[in-house]
């Protein structure tokens, strides 16, 4: 019905007309809205929910989507009760669950929940946020002593009305000489200053690679000196100053508390792929071949023969 026969209805047929004429048309623009529609067309498509479960539109029957049966974060501990993970040292199990924090670097913790405001003299509540360190690859190839990168933000040209910029602090190293008395060697370590101050408080490298706990190390190559270091105090390794025994024993007995079975030295530092390929080595056997377990029957039976005519 064209505007001309419009104007010639009454009112009330005229406004029904159009009515009609609207949801005609809109029930038109709306059939392309299918996933064949045209993309020049999608505005037209009516906005939904949709009453179906979720996966029911790809051929789930109506069924819903399957959830996990544990949360995402427990896989890690529940990784630790299957498989060849099980398996694995109880003492090494115990160290790698342990959730010690480390000792605070880059930021100082006020160690209280309230505090008084100085200004306004009301109690408020404070909470310790550790600063989020980012350790390199090149920090576990050196002995940095807990620093890392930190990330954040700075101003351009010092002006808080300014823009932010995205900037990264690392800390400065140094390459220093150090002597280990229990592995009678020199090597040469990237270190941070913090580093050298932790080795004076230690009073000597050995002393500071022993004491020093996982946490704090943050150092592959801090961990496998300490591993190295603990095997030959646990077996008194002779090769240490064959030619001097006396010296030798008196390096043992200086680190004697520090000595642990050698069982528990061999898994100390070990990331948990290296302590399962160690798990999967000492369970290894090598297959037996089969005529040597006939051969073997066969020379029971015999005995037990010779036993019965006894």
């Amino acid at each position: 019905m064209s505007s001309g026969q419009d104007q010639q209805l009454p009112g009330g047929r005229r406004l029904r007309a159009k009515r009609r004429r609207g949801a005609a048309l809109a029930g038109r623009r709306r059939l392309p809205c299918g996933p064949s529609a045209p993309a020049n067309e999608r505005w037209l498509r009516p906005r939904f929910r949709p009453r179906w479960p979720l996966g029911a539109e790809a051929g789930g029957g109506g069924r819903a989507m399957p959830l996990h049966r544990y949360a995402p974060r427990l896989w890690p501990a529940l990784r630790l009760r299957e498989g060849i993970c099980a398996r694995l040292p109880e003492h090494y199990l115990a160290a790698l669950q342990d959730d010690t924090p480390p000792t605070p670097v880059h930021w100082r913790p006020l160690g209280v929940r309230y505090r008084r405001n100085p200004r306004t003299g009301e109690r408020e509540r404070v909470q310790d946020v550790p600063v989020p360190v980012y350790l390199p690859p090149a920090a576990h190839e050196g002995l940095w002593g807990g620093e890392g990168w930190i990330s954040g933000f700075r101003y351009a040209r010092n002006d808080k009305l300014s823009t932010r910029l995205p900037k990264t602090w690392k800390p400065q190293l140094f390459d220093r000489q150090f002597y280990s008395e229990i592995l009678d060697a020199t090597m040469t370590i990237t270190v941070t200053m913090r580093t050298l101050d932790l080795i004076d408080e230690a009073y000597g490298f050995d002393f500071y690679i022993l004491k020093t706990p996982k946490a704090d190390m943050c150092s592959k190559l801090g961990m496998d000196l300490k591993r190295t270091m603990l095997l030959r105090l646990a077996r008194r390794d002779p090769k240490l100053h064959p030619n001097d025994p006396a010296r030798r024993e008196a390096i043992y007995n200086k680190y004697q508390e520090f000595v642990i079975p050698e069982e528990e030295a061999e898994w100390v530092g070990l990331s948990l792929e290296e302590a399962i390929e160690k798990q999967r080595l000492l369970e290894k056997k090598d297959p037996v071949p089969l005529f040597k377990v006939y051969a073997e029957e066969l020379v029971n039976q015999l005995k037990e023969q010779a036993l019965q005519k006894q």
